[in-house]
């Protein structure tokens, strides 16, 4: 299972650790994401999450293995 969050940084400035996913799945989480990168980085993703990054229908479509997406937020 493969885990993607595209803009931790408005979750987590970098004052905690994102190691506890490892526990769970693989994952790689980027800072920001700009709308040109969502595919790119997203395309092994079963589990994308975001914040501010706006995920588009024609994203959706084009990530066959994409199972669900999350809200990071408080």
């Amino acid at each position: 299972m493969k885990l993607v969050i595209l803009d931790g940084y408005t979750e987590n400035p970098g004052d905690l650790s994102w190691e506890w996913i490892n526990d769970y799945c693989d994952y790689d989480v980027y800072d920001l994401t700009a709308p040109e990168q969502v595919l790119e980085r997203a395309a092994d993703a079963d589990i994308l999450v975001s914040n501010k990054t706006v995920i588009t229908r024609e994203i959706i479509n084009s990530l066959p293995k994409l199972k669900y997406i999350a809200v990071l937020a408080t």
